[in-house]
C-alpha cells in the first residue's frame, strides 16, 4: 500500500483541527466547539450594526471561517466535508449574536440544496424568536 500524503491527521477529525487551529492562530477568534461555530469575538460590540454570517460544508478552507474578523464575517457556521452544517448549529450562532446585535443579521448562503435547506430552517427559527435575518443565497 502507498503511503499517504495527507496534512490531515483524521478524516472524521479534519474539520474540527481546522477550525481549532484557525482559532489558535488568530486569538480575535472564538471557536464554539459543540456548534463548529466560530465567531469574532468583537460580536459583542456589534450592538448597533448589522451583521454578516456565513457557512456551509467543509472542504473549501478557507471559507468561510476564513473570512471572520473585523470588518468582514461576524461569524461562520462549518458543516462537515462538503455537509450542510445542522440547522441546530445554525440556530445557536444566530442566537448567540442576537443577544448583542439589535439591528439585524444578513446570511450569505452558497447554492446548494442542503445549505439552503438548513440555513431555511435556522432562520425560520430565528424569526419565530424576533430575530432580524435576511438571507442572501449566492452561486459560487
Amino acid at each position: 500500500m502507498v503511503p499517504s500524503k495527507n496534512l490531515i491527521n483524521s478524516v472524521n477529525d479534519a474539520v474540527s483541527e481546522t477550525l481549532s487551529g484557525l482559532s489558535y492562530t488568530y486569538p480575535q477568534l472564538e471557536y464554539h466547539v459543540s456548534h463548529r461555530v466560530v465567531m469574532s469575538s468583537d460580536y459583542r460590540n456589534r450592538r448597533d450594526k448589522v451583521v454578516l454570517v456565513c457557512g456551509g460544508g467543509s472542504g473549501h478552507e478557507p471559507f468561510a471561517a476564513g473570512f471572520v474578523g473585523s470588518g468582514m464575517l461576524t461569524a461562520s457556521i462549518a458543516g462537515s466535508i462538503f455537509s450542510a452544517p445542522p440547522s441546530i448549529h445554525i440556530t445557536y450562532a444566530l442566537q448567540r449574536i442576537a443577544e448583542n446585535s439589535k439591528v439585524g443579521i444578513v446570511i450569505v448562503v452558497p447554492n446548494y440544496t442542503g445549505d439552503c435547506l438548513n440555513f431555511g430552517i435556522a432562520i425560520e427559527k430565528a424569526r419565530q424568536a424576533d430575530i432580524t435575518v435576511k438571507l442572501i443565497i449566492t452561486c459560487m
